[in-house]
């Protein structure tokens, strides 16, 4: 047996949740029995054929500024009950933990011991100080360096999501693979039904992605007559207007919507918008947006932070090299583009999904590596 649980709303609450049913889907076709504990909230169920409990240690709102900091400081507390009373089934099996706090992790790698299950950490991020409620210096940031430093450096399997954090545990794995965003399926996009372009940005807008620059060239291409549309997923009209300013008048804030939902509008896209700081957290990530978008047949807006360079061409991507230049490169661009020239990238997208990130394509890894992580 194969309990995977970490900080994943499941079943389809959002692309963690995605990424861990897409491993363990390649699992199953491998023979493994997988059971899933979410920290999010739902119950149990099943899903595709995975028995899952929630444990709902995710999303309190809990209003006392110290409970909160408790709730943080000993994330997964309720998941680590639940696998507790699994404890007579334990020996022999695997537990993969997404993303864990400090706590849960070292939770985890006693309750090993005592128990003889193997540990995997299933490691996707890294975040940055600066985005985390507190800033660099709060209780969040200092957790999270531990984390990373310290904490994950006890284990010896990893599931990793770059080559970036593939070489920063290389000193202490035994047993590593490297997965990136996969994708399900891959989804023919939807026939256009108008002349104007439609882009589209799903994420958290003002922490990793900087899109006013291609709010600013939307502006300047309908002000020569080239009109775009310009999605936005996630953000509320709120944090729209404050990110963007006068420039929010481009863009149709869409707010928070389900998963499903923003691979449905990925589909009716024509560009999809990824752009980000070349920093550590955009070396140590991979865009789950990026394989989604090229999944549905759409193309990137994108400066290829990270393994995306081993992937974006012109075949995918327009490549945006000095970020400097956003606005006049992406107006340049679109004034150029012909009919043809899209319906070749969009050709390409889905290729370069087919061929990289399609699940069933990781069966044969994932599951030399489990039978290795049980060797060992």
């Amino acid at each position: 047996m194969i309990i995977y649980t970490g900080a994943f709303r499941f079943p389809n609450k959002d692309a963690a949740a995605t990424r861990v049913k897409l491993i363990a889907k390649t699992l199953s076709e491998a023979g493994e029995t997988i059971k899933f504990i979410s920290w999010g909230r739902g119950g149990r169920g099943v899903e595709n054929g995975f028995d899952y409990l929630c444990s709902s240690d995710l999303d309190n709102a809990d209003r006392n500024a110290f409970i909160r900091a408790l709730n943080f400081l000993f994330l997964g507390w309720r998941a680590l009950l639940l696998i507790l009373k699994e404890r007579s089934s334990l020996r022999g099996s695997i537990i993969i933990l997404y993303n864990p706090g400090s706590f849960f992790s070292i939770a985890i790698l006693i309750l090993s011991k005592l128990y003889g299950f193997k540990v995997v950490l299933d490691s996707t991020e890294w975040y940055d100080s600066g985005h985390l409620r507190g800033g660099k210096y709060g209780l969040l940031a200092i957790e999270n360096n531990f984390r990373m430093r310290v904490v994950y450096k006890l284990f010896c399997n990893y599931i990793v999501i770059s080559d970036y954090l593939a070489s920063y545990y290389s000193s202490c794995a035994k047993n590593l693979i490297c997965v990136p965003a996969l994708v399900e399926n891959i989804c023919l996009p939807s026939k256009k039904t108008s002349e104007r372009l439609s882009f589209i940005y799903a994420g958290n807008m003002g922490q990793k992605d900087i899109i006013i620059h291609v709010a600013r060239a939307i502006k300047k291409l309908n002000a020569v007559g080239f009109y775009v549309n310009f999605d936005i997923y996630g953000p509320s009209e709120e944090e729209v207007f404050r990110s963007l300013k006068e420039f929010s008048s481009f863009v149709n804030i869409k707010g928070y919507v389900g998963h499903d939902e923003v691979i449905e509008a990925y589909k009716k896209s024509d560009f999809s918008v990824l752009i980000r700081d070349e920093k550590r957290y955009a070396f140590a990530g991979f865009p789950t947006k990026a394989s989604e978008s090229w999944a549905c047949g759409v193309p990137l807006i994108t400066n290829a932070v990270g393994d995306l360079v081993k992937y974006c061409n012109a075949s995918n991507s327009l490549v945006i090299k000095d970020v400097s230049c956003i606005e006049a490169v992406i107006v340049d661009f679109f004034l150029g583009l012909k009919k043809e020239d899209l319906h070749e990238m969009k050709l390409g997208s889905i290729e370069t999904a087919r061929s990289n990130f399609l699940w069933s394509s990781y069966v044969d890894r994932v599951s030399r590596f489990v039978s290795t992580v049980r060797e060992s």
